[in-house]
C-alpha cells in the first residue's frame, strides 16, 4: 500500500477543493420578537411590552387620595407595598363610562423610578409580537392625547395599539399627579 505524505496530499487535493468551494451561507437570523400584555380600554385594544409590567392583579380596595388629579384613583395594597393607582382611560383622555369598575384589573409598572398601577378595562393576556415588521400607523380616530405614548399598532387577529410605558411613566403630565 502506497502511503502518501500528508503535506503532499494536501498539495494534491488543494486545487480541486478550491474549484469546488462554495460560499458559506450567511447565517439566517430569525425575526426578533417581543412579548406583550394586551388589554382593552373602551373600544381600543392596546399592547405593552411585558418587560415593562411587573404584575397583573385584580382590583382591590382603593383608598382615595386628596389633592390629586382626577386620573389618580388612589392607593392600593399589592404584595406588601402601597401602590398609586392610575385610571389609564382618564389619564389618556378617553371618554370615561361608568361601569362596574370593581372588576377592572391593574397592571403594575416595572420601572426603576416609578411605582404605579394602571387600571384598565380588561386584560386579554400575553402575545408574541414580531418586532417592527408588522408595525403600522395608529388609527385616525385615536385621540391626540394618546399619540405621545404610542409607537404605532400591530395587526394580528385584531389591531393592537402599542403603548410605550417608558414614555408614559416619564411624561411631565404623569409625574405631576398632584393638583396645583
Amino acid at each position: 500500500m502506497d502511503s502518501m505524505d500528508p503535506f503532499k496530499s494536501r498539495d494534491v487535493l488543494a486545487p480541486s477543493a478550491s474549484q469546488n468551494h462554495t460560499e458559506t451561507p450567511k447565517e439566517l437570523t430569525p425575526a426578533p420578537y417581543w412579548n406583550g400584555v394586551s388589554f382593552r380600554l373602551q373600544n381600543h385594544l392596546f399592547i405593552v411590552n411585558i418587560e415593562s409590567i411587573s404584575s397583573v392583579f385584580p382590583r382591590a380596595q382603593i383608598t382615595p387620595l386628596p389633592g390629586v388629579k382626577s386620573w389618580v384613583q388612589g392607593i392600593t395594597h399589592n404584595q406588601g407595598r402601597l401602590l398609586p393607582v392610575i385610571d389609564l382611560k382618564v389619564f389618556l383622555g378617553l371618554p370615561h363610562c361608568f361601569s362596574e369598575a370593581s372588576s377592572h384589573p391593574i397592571l403594575e409598572l416595572k420601572h426603576p423610578d416609578i411605582s404605579a398601577g394602571l387600571l384598565v378595562d380588561e386584560i386579554y393576556g400575553q402575545q408574541r409580537v414580531e418586532n417592527q415588521s408588522n408595525l403600522k400607523a395608529v388609527p385616525d380616530d385615536l385621540p391626540d392625547s394618546l399619540l405621545p405614548f404610542t409607537h404605532g399598532c400591530y395587526q394580528q387577529k385584531k389591531q393592537y395599539i402599542v403603548l410605550d410605558i417608558e414614555q408614559l411613566a416619564t411624561s411631565e403630565y404623569f409625574l405631576a399627579a398632584a393638583v396645583e
